[in-house]
């Protein structure tokens, strides 16, 4: 049983002992065992004094987000994200899904889950990450992340911190999970992201936030519903704009796309076309807010024109100082000191003689 519940502490132990074996212990006690059995656990380090700031009064005024890079599941030993939603006024878990990287198509697509379920809260409260916010050459602040686009089409506002610990809601919730949840998969053999992703939508959120969470201040919910000109599938998409070709097609990460000839929109070739790449792989083309008709080309069946090889350019032959025409200009042959003994060794001779 010890080797089942290695690196628990006495708290969790305990926890976990009532939970699946049924033997109650006070955590004080299995505290007192462990020092005796000398079984050593992890243990909280001493932090630096910091100022405390107080929580929103409501539920959905403020969401804190963020990743959490770490070594999940102990026997693969492969470091995954975990992307986690939670309200800053009650400690209430929203979402929290694990991924393979923070990236700005893995964030708009847990995004796009999380608004689903809940709506529109006020703000998201995030740190200064490359898919969060522009960091590079952009003193002004007027450059927007992919991200931050899609955000504020949906009138939420994204607050950067300017810290770690400015959002240390979310990062106090990473440690409490880097240590139960990592031991509770291992407990029950989970393995994989699809099997974890299920154990957290089925359980573990529901046990933490019975645990955890806290009650409001003030009652009520401010998350809002998704108006009628919110279409989710477009906001949260990857957009990039191309140039259409003369021959009506536009190339996108190596995928070539062919114009329908029937179009709503008036179109001409040069005209910039917006492509959105939705998060499942779904691409579609717009003009000027209209959106196009349009079919993928395998570009290995693309006929290519024949490549004409071009001509080559003859090199201007420029005569040299000896030769027969420039004696018609005395001024050179005294300059340069050519006389008929040296154009004669050179093999030239005047003009009609042999």
């Amino acid at each position: 049983m010890i080797e089942k519940y290695y690196g628990c502490g006495p708290t969790l132990a305990s926890e976990f002992l009532l939970e699946h074996e049924g033997i109650h212990i006070e955590p004080e006690t299995l505290r007192k065992y462990m020092r005796l059995l000398n079984i050593s656990y992890n243990q909280r380090k001493k932090r630096p004094h910091r100022s405390w700031r107080k929580r929103r009064d409501k539920l959905g005024r403020m969401v804190q987000l963020d990743g959490s890079l770490h070594m999940w599941f102990e026997d693969e030993q492969k470091y995954y994200t975990l992307l986690l939603f939670i309200d800053d006024a009650t400690g209430t878990i929203l979402y929290m899904e694990f991924v393979d990287a923070e990236s700005t198509k893995n964030l708009m697509r847990t995004t796009y889950c999380y608004i689903k379920k809940y709506g529109r809260p006020l703000q998201i409260y995030t740190d200064r990450g490359g898919v969060f916010k522009v960091n590079v050459n952009n003193k002004e602040n007027d450059k927007f992340t992919q991200y931050e686009i899609a955000l504020k089409k949906l009138g939420i506002n994204l607050i950067h911190a300017n810290s770690p610990q400015a959002k240390g809601r979310v990062e106090k919730s990473f440690r409490t999970h880097q240590d139960r949840l990592v031991k509770e998969m291992r407990i029950r053999s989970i393995t994989t992201i699809e099997e974890a992703n299920k154990f957290l939508e089925s359980y573990y959120i529901d046990k933490h936030n019975r645990k955890f969470a806290k009650k409001a201040t003030a009652e009520g919910d401010l998350h809002r519903p998704v108006e009628r000109n919110h279409d989710l599938d477009i906001i949260f998409s990857i957009q990039a704009i191309r140039k259409l070709a003369n021959d009506w097609t536009i190339r996108y990460n190596n995928r070539l796309f062919q114009l329908e000839k029937e179009q709503i929109a008036y179109i001409r070739p040069k005209n910039e076309i917006t492509v959105h790449e939705h998060f499942d792989g779904d691409i579609r083309l717009f003009i000027r807010n209209i959106q196009l008709n349009f079919k993928e080309i395998n570009t290995q069946d693309r006929v290519r024109p024949a490549v004409i090889p071009a001509k080559k350019r003859q090199r201007k032959w420029i005569p040299p100082k000896a030769h027969p025409w420039r004696r018609t200009n005395s001024w050179f042959y005294q300059k340069n000191d050519l006389s008929e003994e040296v154009l004669a060794k050179t093999g030239y001779f005047h003009f009609g003689e042999k």
